[in-house]
């Protein structure tokens, strides 16, 4: 029995993999372990009862059920298939030469250092900071635990294995503030002082943490730098689009069939996504809209459905994929949020209220 990452079956956990059948068991209580142990653990048999089923077919595998197959999982190829605790199993999973951001530190933290590494080598950098929120305890801990492997293994520290290559890392913990999603304001708060953006020029490039130059990125870009340089970019660029290569991964949820944590090649559409992936709307429900890219995004409806999710596409119509998070809504879950944006807006504002009592014009 292991510990692993998030699966991004979120929906339907607890999840229990059984290896190296696997066979991917769902919503699993405590009850359940006598007759996984025995009948899976022991005989290698298949617990049909608690596998996956959509239209009257079982899904005992995992590579088999739809909310996988449409996707393309390289940034969460590890997550949930190793042990989120043993640089080891991490060494062993790929070419021996050689996951959304919390996932991916929870699920497959020695992706991350292994990325921060060779962009340091390439940029000359001597020191990695890595901000998290300090919302995520088990993101801290499989962080502090895989760089104190890391260094045991020789892989951090002074002359990385005897060569002239010095690298360490080091964690700082945010107070979750969202604001310091941008990077100025990030490299503020790891700098002790309130997280605000810096005006600009000059470029965190130029002038960075603690006014180095500072080469900055978000989890997700660091964690495909080793696919690339083990596979090359040629191979990166076969996947996704010609100016969107690679894939994405999102936070899909709302009203939708299966909820989770999904990565999907770059011009996918959404109707892929939403009916593909996500088992389409719940409850036989009618579609409405999609709220994508976070607090900062936009609604996207049923006319872009059809529409590729790349850069460009999403640009076009004034939306963006920022954070990463798909929130599928039917009418009547976007008439709901509709109503309760109004209500907190004139709560939060005297002005409104008091028109609305009639005592002050608009």
């Amino acid at each position: 029995m292991k510990r692993s990452g998030c699966h991004g079956f979120c929906e339907k956990g607890p999840l229990v993999r059984i290896e190296p059948q696997g066979y991917l068991y769902i919503k699993v209580r405590p009850e359940d372990c006598e007759e996984i142990v025995e009948r899976s653990v022991a005989r290698g048999e298949c617990a049909e009862r608690l596998v996956y089923g959509e239209a009257s077919r079982l899904y005992p595998r995992q590579s088999e059920i739809p909310f996988y197959r449409k996707q393309t999982r390289l940034v969460l190829e590890n997550c949930g298939m190793i042990d989120a605790t043993s640089i080891f199993e991490y060494l062993a999973a790929g070419d021996p030469g050689a996951f959304m951001d919390r996932s991916i530190m929870e699920g497959d933290p020695h992706r991350l250092i292994e990325g921060m590494m060779i962009g340091a080598l390439a940029g000359g950098a001597k020191t990695g900071y890595i901000y998290i929120r300090a919302e995520y305890p088990l993101a801290v801990r499989r962080r502090e635990n895989a760089i104190r492997q890391a260094r045991e293994c020789g892989l951090l520290g002074k002359h990385i294995l005897g060569s002239d290559f010095s690298f360490d890392i080091r964690i700082s913990r945010g107070a979750g503030a969202f604001v310091c999603g941008e990077g100025s304001a990030l490299t503020e708060s790891i700098e002790g002082r309130r997280g605000m953006p810096r005006v600009k020029p000059p470029r965190t490039v130029e002038q960075g943490l603690f006014g180095k130059p500072t080469i900055l990125n978000n989890v997700e870009t660091f964690a495909n730098v080793p696919l690339i340089v083990n596979n090359g970019s040629d191979w990166y660029r076969e996947i996704g689009t010609e100016k969107s290569p690679g894939t994405k991964a999102f936070a899909l949820t709302g009203n939708i069939t299966n909820t989770g944590l999904i990565e999907v090649p770059m011009g996918i559409t959404l109707r892929e996504i939403i009916f593909d992936v996500g088992g389409g709307m719940r409850d036989g429900k009618a579609f409405k809209a999609v709220q994508i890219g976070g607090p900062s995004g936009s609604c996207l409806t049923e006319k872009h459905l059809d529409m590729p999710l790349d850069f460009d596409s999403l640009q076009e119509e004034g939306a963006m994929i920022g954070s990463g998070g798909l929130v599928v809504m039917d009418e009547e879950t976007c008439m709901v949020e509709v109503a309760r944006f109004f209500m907190n807006f004139t709560q939060k504002n005297p002005a409104v209220n008091a028109c609305r009592a009639g005592k002050a014009r608009m």
